[in-house]
C-alpha cells in the first residue's frame, strides 16, 4: 500500500525532505535551514511527546476531547528511510514539540497493532503520513513525507486556525459551487485519501473547462496526475500528463508539473519516447528539460534490460549463450539481480565449467557478495585447464581476496 520513494518523488513529494502542500502538491521547496547553532540547540531538547505505545486510538481520541485538543497521528512503515528521518530529524526536535501542544499524538506502525486498521480507516498511502483529526476522531487534514521543521510548524499552525483544511476547503466548495479553483484544491487534498472519487471529480472539472480556459484545465489536469497516480501510475495518469505537457506546457501553471514526467516510465518506451519528444518544445526552463533528459535515459535504460531478459529467454539452455547475455549484462552494469539468477543456470548447464564459474564470481563481486564471489572464483582457478584463463581467475581472485581481507579488518577494529 506504501508508495515507492521514486513514485512520491515524481508526484511532488520529496521523500524525507517535502511534505504536500495545502493548495497544490510540489511548489518553491523546503523552507531554510536553521543556522547550525540553533538547529544544534534544537535537536538537545524534547521531542514529541507521544501517548505509551499499544495506546488505543479511542482512548487518545478520548483524551483529545476531553482536553480541547487535536490528535496527530504518526503513521510510519518498518524499512522505511524517509519514515526514520521524520522520526529522527523532525518530530524529535523541540521546536517540532512545541508546535504540538494543541495535539494528543500517537505515533503507530502500519504492519503492527493497530496500524493496520488505522490504515484502513484514513485510506494511508503513503508512509510516513501525519493525519490530523478531531476530537470525534475525524480527519482535519494530512501531511506526507519528512518536512523540514520549520515547515512542519507552520503547517500545524495552519491547521490549528483552520486554514486549508478539509472542512475548509469543503465549506468554500459549498458556499461557492461555481469557484472550480476551490473544487480542485478541494480534491487535491482528497486525492490522498479517496483518489479515485477525487480524479472523478477532477475529471468533471476539467470537461466544464476543457477548450474555454486553458489555465483552469491545466490546474485539473495536474491535479488529476496526482490522483490517478496514488495508487500506482494508470492510464488515466498517463493521459492526463500527456495532454498537460504537450499540449497545455507552455502556461505557467504546468512547467511545475514537468518534475512529475517520471511517471511516464511506467508507459511502453515508444510512448514514453514520443511524449518526450513532443514535450520537449514545451519545456522552458532547465529543471523542465532536465527531468525529460531523465525520464529518455530511464526508457532507453529500461529497453536495454528488457533485450538482455530475452536473449536469456532465447539462450534457455545453452550455457554459452547464457554465459554471453551474462557478460553483456555485466559490461553494462545492467539486470544484474537477473544476471545471477542466469549466471547460475550457466553454471549448472555447462557441468561448473570454469568460464561459467568466473561469470558467476564477476556478478557477485558486482552485487557486492565479494565473499560468496571469493569461493565460487577459487572453485573457477581450480577448473580452468587453459593457463590464460588460470592466470586471469587467479588476478581476480587475489583482488577480491584483499577486498574481503580489508573489510574483515575495518569490522574488527570497530
Amino acid at each position: 500500500m506504501s508508495l515507492r520513494p521514486a513514485l512520491l518523488r515524481a508526484l511532488g513529494v520529496a521523500t524525507g525532505l517535502a511534505l504536500v502542500a495545502p493548495a497544490a502538491v510540489g511548489g518553491d521547496g523546503p523552507s531554510p535551514v536553521a543556522p547550525a547553532s540553533a538547529d544544534a540547540a534544537d535537536l538537545a531538547g524534547p521531542g514529541v511527546a507521544y501517548v505509551p505505545t499499544g495506546t488505543p486510538f479511542a482512548e487518545v481520541v478520548s483524551t483529545a476531547r476531553r482536553d480541547g485538543k487535536f490528535v496527530l497521528l504518526v503513521v510510519t512503515t518498518e524499512g522505511s528511510d524517509a519514515c526514520r528521518t521524520l522520526a529522527r530529524d523532525v518530530l524529535a526536535r523541540a521546536s517540532v514539540a512545541a508546535a504540538t501542544t494543541r495535539f494528543v499524538a500517537v505515533a503507530v506502525d502500519a504492519e503492527a497493532g493497530e496500524g493496520p486498521a488505522l490504515v484502513e480507516r484514513f485510506r494511508v498511502f503513503a508512509f510516513p503520513t501525519v493525519v490530523v483529526a478531531d476530537a470525534e476522531g475525524g480527519e482535519v487534514d494530512r501531511l506526507i513525507g519528512a518536512p523540514p521543521p520549520a515547515e512542519l510548524v507552520a503547517e500545524l499552525a495552519r491547521i490549528v486556525r483552520g486554514d486549508g483544511t478539509l472542512a475548509a476547503l469543503r465549506r468554500a466548495v459549498a458556499d461557492r459551487p461555481d469557484d472550480l479553483r476551490a473544487a480542485i484544491a478541494l480534491a487535491k487534498k482528497e486525492a490522498w485519501s479517496d483518489p479515485e472519487d477525487a480524479a472523478a471529480r477532477l475529471e468533471a472539472v476539467r470537461g466544464k473547462v476543457a477548450g474555454t480556459d486553458r489555465a483552469l484545465e491545466a490546474a485539473a489536469l495536474d491535479a488529476i496526475v496526482l490522483a490517478s497516480a496514488v495508487t500506482g501510475p494508470s492510464a488515466r495518469t498517463l493521459d492526463a500528463l500527456e495532454r498537460l505537457l504537450t499540449e497545455l506546457g507552455d502556461l505557467p501553471e504546468a512547467q511545475g508539473a514537468f518534475a512529475r514526467v517520471g511517471l511516464f516510465a511506467a508507459a511502453e518506451p515508444a510512448r514514453a519516447l514520443a511524449f518526450v519528444a513532443r514535450a520537449r518544445p514545451r519545456a522552458t526552463t532547465p529543471q523542465a528539460r532536465a527531468a525529460l533528459d531523465d525520464l529518455e535515459g530511464a526508457v532507453h535504460l529500461r529497453a536495454a534490460q528488457d533485450a538482455l531478459r530475452r536473449r536469456a529467454a532465447a539462450a534457455a539452455g545453452d550455457a554459452d549463450a547464457l554465459r554471453l547475455v551474462v557478460r553483456a549484462a555485466l559490461e553494462h552494469r545492467l539486470a544484474l539481480d537477473d544476471a545471477l539468477g542466469w549466471a547460475q543456470a550457466a553454471v549448472e548447464r555447462s557441468g561448473r565449467r570454469a568460464d561459467a564459474l568466473d561469470a558467476l564470481g564477476q556478478v557477485l563481486h558486482a552485487l557486492d557478495r565479494t565473499a560468496e564471489a571469493v569461493a565460487v572464483e577459487t572453485e573457477a582457478v581450480a577448473r580452468a585447464t587453459d593457463e590464460g584463463e588460470r592466470r586471469a581467475f587467479g588476478r581476480r581472485l587475489a583482488a577480491w581476496r584483499a577486498v574481503v581481507a580489508a573489510r574483515d579488518a575495518a569490522d574488527g577494529a570497530r
